[in-house]
């Protein structure tokens, strides 16, 4: 199936909460940090940048990876490196995208990461690199793959 990477914006806002965007696919609703996958002849910051953008209708600053992370579905070999950026939001209106999977875009507590259903599962890794100031050293978690559960009453 080949290798995916998947760039990705950790912003938090002055009121401690964290920028998510909530997906529906095959029956699960769940949290993902904005972001999606690097095309040819993009960096990973610009990525980061763009789908910040096509995601929640925010622009930001991309700054340092402060998570590193990949996701390898043990059925058919899906693999997806995931690299997650510090940002900052600058301007804009928060808005879902439109590419049909997108449900939500919103600011959540930072305390919730523990308890939402993100993908991948690094909730416990967002909370410990925010209580680092987004300063620690990057953190580099190996294969997280996790399946999540159906959501009730998602068709």
């Amino acid at each position: 199936m080949g290798i995916r990477i998947r760039a990705a914006c950790v912003a938090v806002d002055g009121e401690g909460r964290v920028l998510l965007v909530q997906h529906r696919k095959l029956g699960r609703e769940y949290w993902l940090l904005p972001g999606g996958g690097v095309e040819e002849g993009e960096t990973m910051v610009q990525a980061a940048r763009r789908e910040l953008f096509e995601e929640t209708g925010l622009e930001g600053e991309v700054g340092r990876v402060v998570l590193i992370c990949e996701s390898i579905d043990p059925r058919d070999g899906r693999h997806i490196i995931h690299v997650a950026f510090a940002a900052t939001v600058r301007s804009g209106t928060l808005q879902p995208g439109r590419d049909g999977r997108l449900v939500d875009a919103a600011w959540l507590p930072v305390g919730r990461l523990g308890d939402l259903p993100l993908f991948p599962a690094i909730g416990g890794d967002l909370l410990a690199c925010h209580a680092e100031g987004f300063a620690g050293p990057v953190r580099y978690l190996g294969n997280v793959w996790r399946d999540l559960p159906a959501s009730p009453g998602v068709d």
